[in-house]
């Protein structure tokens, strides 16, 4: 190989090399370049949700991004500009759960939703020990007056 051709391949990487060597450090620490060349810092979030439910679906801004699996059952949205975000995670058969989260520069917001079911079946702890009359109502019936002294 030529001296020439050996000293054009050094600084061609020698060029790659410290460009890479300075995107590298800036996209780690948070900044991307948007369509119209802008440059600036990210953010992210992170919705936890119980292991044991499958097919919850997470919504961010209105467009669906992900139904949860058996093996993937957490939310990840990472270069996420800053702002407010709405969230919801839906599923069958429970209350959707909806929320504003707002995304700061260099950091992740974390959610812990709440599903609760629309159908809730199960009976009192103790229905044959416990009388919600007998904690309202004296023994004669009339209601109680006096709840300091029985």
């Amino acid at each position: 190989m030529a001296k020439k051709t050996r000293k054009i391949i050094f600084w061609v990487f020698f060029s790659v090399f410290l460009a890479l060597s300075t995107f590298i450090p800036l996209y780690q620490a948070g900044y991307r370049i948007d369509k119209k060349l802008n440059i600036a810092q990210v953010g992210g979030i992170f919705i936890a949700l119980p292991v044991s439910q499958n097919g919850i679906q997470i919504y961010l801004d209105g467009k669906l991004k992900k139904e949860t699996g058996f093996l993937r059952p957490s939310f990840f949205a990472s270069d996420l500009r800053p702002k407010k975000y709405s969230i919801l995670v839906a599923k069958d058969g429970f209350w959707p759960w909806i929320k504003e989260l707002e995304v700061k520069e260099n950091m992740v917001t974390e959610a812990k939703p709440l599903l609760i079911p629309k159908e809730i079946s199960g009976k009192a702890a103790a229905p044959d020990q416990f009388d919600m009359a007998s904690v309202f109502l004296e023994p004669s019936g009339e209601e109680k007056t006096d709840y300091k002294n029985k």
